[in-house]
């Protein structure tokens, strides 16, 4: 008997190796593959804005003036709130050549300990913790985020070094508050922050962008003309609505509805549709504000590992967003992957493996199906209801998650 049980043993350390191995080779051969796009493209670094203002110019203001587009390397448009580019000030020293290497470097440290630092919360072990950081890399959305110098996985790694953990401080508040940056995500953070610390960590998780703000508008005036503040706040707002956003056709509630209402507008396509907005905005919003009061305020027994894996599938989910953004669906991937026993969890890891790596396949051979992105809703739909599903089973499997009283400090 002890023999037999070392053989199998044996068996299951080299089925382990093997696929830890095979993981690794697909990880390694899509990190190469994004360097290289990103050493070709890098087309939305938003290196072009950093030398705007190091040379004391509004980025903002140059992109909505007459010819705004030809000051801005590539598609590196301002779209992004003042705190980005201060923060990105180091890169704007720098050449483009050596922006795209620090910044493609940046990207790939945020997924490996985006990875290493979700499945260590969601308490997937040594190996399991190497197989997520090996899965990360090599998902079309992580490639596609690095090779086109995006922000996504910045979100993803400030996310998870602030909210992945049973105590929610000032600190952690502020440093989530970052994300803020990227207002697509913004959201589903701010309510998740309201309904979890209060008004305190809402104004905590601010403090960073207002300091940001106040910085670039003494840099650009020398503190003149406070109602120049109120410009920079707005007009990154106003740079995404003339172009320079998710223009549609990506599956989250937002285009989903807009998609529905296109035949009975009189102007063809997806932009430029304010009577749209009118309506898919105030959907997104209600929608994000009533989940997460239920998950934060009125689901019993509620663990932090749920919630935020909630909060991070709506923030995808609800809004207009990139098909590359789908990088923050980590979260509830390694939720799942902790849960795997239970149908949900492997119905969550089905929709969240067919959005990282099979889907793009699909769309390559099935472009002129303009209809094909209200599967990935469907599948990203899933992976919410299927996730906010979880915690009866969570509570039978891992009662400890529940037991932690979730507190602030």
């Amino acid at each position: 008997m002890r023999l037999l049980d070392a053989v199998d043993r044996a068996g299951r350390v080299k089925g382990r190796t093997a696929i830890l191995t095979g993981l690794l080779i697909l990880a390694v051969g899509s990190t190469v593959q994004a360097a290289a796009n990103a050493m070709a493209r890098s087309q939305d670094l938003q290196w072009s804005g950093v030398r705007l203002l190091l040379a004391h110019e509004d980025p903002w203001a140059v992109y909505l003036g007459p010819n705004g587009h030809a000051a801005f390397n590539m598609s590196q448009f301002p779209n992004y709130l003042p705190i980005l580019y201060v923060l990105l000030v180091p890169i704007g020293w720098m050449g483009l050549t050596g922006a795209k290497i620090t910044w493609l470097i940046c990207n790939v440290v945020f997924a490996v300990a985006s990875g290493v630092l979700a499945a260590r919360f969601y308490g997937l072990g040594k190996w399991g913790t190497f197989a997520v950081a090996c899965l990360m890399l090599a998902a079309t959305p992580t490639r596609m985020t690095i090779g086109n110098g995006q922000m996504g996985l910045a979100v993803l790694f400030l996310w998870s070094v602030s909210l992945l953990s049973v105590r929610l401080t000032d600190g952690r508040s502020a440093v989530a508050g970052v994300s803020y940056l990227k207002f697509s995500f913004a959201p589903a953070l701010f309510f998740y922050l309201l309904f979890r610390g209060g008004v305190r960590s809402v104004l905590m998780s601010a403090l960073p962008n207002v300091a940001a703000t106040l910085a670039v508008w003494i840099w650009l005036t020398g503190g003149r003309d406070l109602g120049e503040v109120g410009r920079l706040i707005f007009e990154p707002l106003i740079v995404s609505r003339t172009g320079y956003f998710p223009s549609g056709g990506e599956p989250n509630l937002m285009d989903a509805i807009q998609g529905m209402m296109l035949p009975f507008t009189s102007t063809p396509g997806w932009l430029n549709h304010p009577e749209i907005d009118r309506v898919t905005y105030p959907a997104a919003m209600l929608s994000c504000l009533v989940l997460m009061y239920f998950v934060m305020r009125r689901t019993a027994n509620a663990s932090v590992q749920w919630q935020v894996a909630v909060m991070a599938t709506a923030s995808y989910a609800l809004f207009k967003h990139h098909d590359y953004d789908s990088v923050v669906l980590l979260l509830p991937l390694c939720y799942a992957l902790r849960l795997w026993r239970s149908s949900l969890a492997q119905g969550v890891v089905g929709s969240v493996g067919f959005l990282w790596y099979v889907e793009r396949i699909f769309g390559r051979y099935l472009a002129e199906l303009h209809w094909f992105y209200y599967v990935d809703f469907v599948l990203v739909m899933m992976v919410l209801a299927l996730t906010y599903g979880l915690l009866r089973y969570e509570n039978r499997e891992v009662p400890e998650w529940s037991e932690v009283r979730v507190t602030r400090t």
